[in-house]
This record gives structure tokens, C-alpha cells and sequence, in this order.
């Protein structure tokens, strides 16, 4: 049976009740995640990890870390 990994950022919060600095913020943004790589997708799946969510759009970090 696999396992599940939620990626939580906090970003709910921001989205419940925006301010203009968070809006200024996704003007340049620098966003938490996972590295959207083909070792960290290998590192999950040999992990049995059955499923990937997060609380923001996408999962992976933005810019990408690599």
C-alpha cells in the first residue's frame, strides 16, 4: 500500500484573504515546493509514494531549484 505526501505551504491562508503585498509578492515569484526533476519523481516512487498533493497550484518550487 503507498503513502501519501502533503506538501504544505500556507498558502490557503493567502489566498482566504489577500493583501496587495501578497499580490506584489507573486509579481517575482519565489514559491516553496518540490524539485520537478526526474530524481526527486524516482525518489517518490521508490518511496511508494501512491499520491502528491500540495495547498497551492503547482507542487513544484518556483523557479525551479534546478
Amino acid at each position: 500500500m503507498g503513502h501519501e505526501l502533503i506538501v504544505r505551504t500556507g498558502m490557503t491562508e493567502v489566498w482566504e484573504e489577500p493583501t496587495p503585498a501578497n499580490f506584489a509578492t507573486l509579481q517575482d515569484p519565489q514559491l516553496t515546493g518540490i524539485d520537478g526533476t526526474k530524481s526527486v519523481a524516482k525518489w517518490l516512487w521508490d518511496h511508494h509514494f501512491a499520491a502528491v498533493a500540495s495547498d497551492k497550484i503547482p507542487l513544484e518550487a518556483l523557479p525551479p531549484l534546478e
